[in-house]
């Protein structure tokens, strides 16, 4: 009664009615829009955090894979003489490597993302899919800018790209699909599987080794492409190369593939990340 008698006629609220989550099986769309301007602000510091402390600063960006081409151009464009065709082996493997690098970065990162942001995951409420998404969608500015170093290089060694090369932006944005697959599926694991990140450098030589990135697919035997193809990263490495340079055999079914599976491995992921997102807390 007390209370009724501060409170100035006309200004009582409506009461907030709390009621326990709905056990879905799919994302709550409304509410990631609701939490957009945390989205980019966890997008904001996973660029600039990366490289705060580093001595060359976002210069690593372009050191790493152009570091990583001159290596492999040694040992195998030089020494073993891995033969490609159309355009020297150091475009070509440089144009496998922009494209691992981007999924190498979304597994390493992505694994430990829940676990690194335990403060505030346990302090305030927000839809813990926001962060294994701000981890791949950052990535997306370093894609870009290794990008833009392929094609510098493709003019400095007189190479056009092919009349085909702006459908290399569809294998991009299946690879940035990919990306957020493997973020949203490895977050939820590494929370209750904490012996994953010891097979992550296994996981990570597998994609390089076991993808088209330092040798041509045309030293893989045609019994065994269909095998193969089932790397999702061959079909998205196929498409992009064909795309850009032309040269390469192409197969537009490998394209198929890997888009099948990255849509069936990415709803198994999103429906595993959300039933097990209220344990999280539990589990840090």
């Amino acid at each position: 009664m007390q209370d009724d008698l501060l409170e100035p006629r006309g200004s009582r609220r409506e009461p907030v009615v709390i009621e326990p989550q709905a056990d879905n099986y799919l994302p709550n769309l409304r509410e990631l829009w609701a939490f957009r301007e945390l989205f980019y602000t966890l997008v904001w510091r996973n660029f600039k955090v990366r490289y705060r402390q580093a001595a060359l600063g976002t210069f690593w960006v372009l050191l790493q894979p152009f570091a990583m081409m001159v290596v492999f151009t040694l040992v195998f464009g030089i020494w073993v003489r891995v033969a490609v065709k159309g355009v020297p082996y150091s475009i070509h493997i440089l144009s496998g490597l922009i494209l691992v690098f981007f999924i190498n970065r979304a597994i390493s990162e992505s694994l430990g993302v829940i676990r690194s942001n335990a403060n505030l995951t346990r302090k305030v409420y927000f839809p813990k899919l926001l962060l294994p998404l701000a981890v791949v969608i950052a990535s997306i500015v370093d894609l870009a800018a290794m990008a833009v170093m392929l094609l510098v290089l493709m003019a400095f060694h007189g190479i056009a790209p092919a009349p085909q090369a702006l459908l290399a932006l569809g294998y991009i944005a299946l690879l940035v699909v990919w990306g957020v697959t493997v973020a949203v599926a490895l977050a939820a694991l590494g929370i209750r599987y904490l012996d994953l990140h010891l097979l992550m450098p296994l996981f990570i030589l597998f994609i390089t080794y076991m993808s088209p990135i330092i040798y041509p697919i045309t030293l893989v035997s045609e019994d065994l492409l269909v095998v193969y193809a089932l790397n999702p990263m061959v079909g998205i490495v196929n498409g992009f190369r064909w795309c850009v340079f032309g040269t390469e055999p192409f197969y537009p079914w490998m394209g198929l593939v890997s888009l099948a599976e990255i849509l069936i491995l990415g709803i198994l992921g999103l429906v595993y990340f959300v039933r097990t997102e209220r344990s999280f807390n539990d589990l840090l």
